[in-house]
């Protein structure tokens, strides 16, 4: 497979799993050579592919947009996908441990001199870009369709999983958006993959020190 045939299948790979939905802009040619480390002709010829298969349309002095045909397989599928991210199939669970008395001790430790806080890093506030985080906080505030965001439980509200499947598809990934689970910590997810790898009684080996 030449390259540029990867990449619209990557890219049409999220179309058709709901990353990208109808009129949603796809990155510059540019952008998507830098990121993807592919020379502009071989993105061009990506993306003039992809409007060939009839996924997207190229306006003058905008770029290429996603553009699925009504009924057509892939618009059918684009909407299943996003079903499937909205409505995910509910997670057993498997495991008779007491969480909430694990991280309390866990918690506890911290204050213990003797002991590195491994279990609860945080980072340098000094390295964020506090007035671009405020823009987007305000945006979303501002945006009723955005507002569950702000106390959305697992596995996460629609959109944002759509732009973290968005992400990782620039990095080179092409990652099944029905498959991300947002959760409200790192040790809920570590629970969550124990309980998706393991079962009680299995042997569970971890470096030390560790998180």
């Amino acid at each position: 497979m030449k390259l540029y045939e990867k990449l619209a299948d990557d890219i049409e790979r999220q179309i058709r799993g709901g990353v990208f939905r109808h009129g949603d802009r796809l990155q510059s040619v540019r952008q998507t050579s830098q990121q993807r480390q592919l020379s502009v002709t071989t993105v061009l010829r990506a993306y003039l592919l992809l409007e060939s298969r009839g996924l997207v349309v190229s306006k003058p002095q905008s770029g290429y947009f996603v553009q699925l045909r009504p009924g057509s397989a892939a618009a059918d599928a684009a909407a299943d996908a996003v079903e499937a991210i909205a409505t995910p199939k509910p997670i057993a669970l498997s495991s008779s441990v007491d969480v909430s008395r694990l991280v309390l001790s866990t918690l506890r430790s911290i204050a213990a001199h003797d002991a590195v806080p491994l279990g609860s890093p945080y980072p340098d506030t000094g390295t964020f870009p506090l007035e671009k985080l405020n823009r987007y906080a305000y945006a979303a505030g501002q945006d009723p369709s955005l507002r569950p965001l702000q106390d959305g439980l697992p596995p996460g509200h629609p959109q944002l999983i759509r732009q973290i499947a968005k992400r990782y598809l620039d990095k080179g990934q092409a990652v099944d958006a029905a498959e991300i689970l947002v959760t409200m910590g790192a040790t809920e997810a570590i629970n969550l993959c124990l309980q998706a790898v393991a079962k009680p009684g299995d042997v569970i080996a971890v470096e030390s020190p560790t998180f």
